[in-house]
C-alpha cells in the first residue's frame, strides 16, 4: 500500500502502474488460456 500513498502526489504514476498491472494480468491470462488449450 506504500506505493499508492507515495503515488498520490503524482497521479500519472498511479495510472501508469495500474496500466502495467492490467497489461501484465491480461498477458498472464492469455498465456494461461494458451496452456489450457
Amino acid at each position: 500500500m506504500a506505493k499508492v500513498v507515495t503515488a498520490k502526489s503524482d497521479p500519472a504514476k498511479i495510472v501508469k502502474s495500474l496500466l502495467i498491472k492490467q497489461t501484465f494480468a491480461s498477458s498472464q491470462h492469455k498465456i494461461t488460456a494458451k496452456n489450457l488449450n
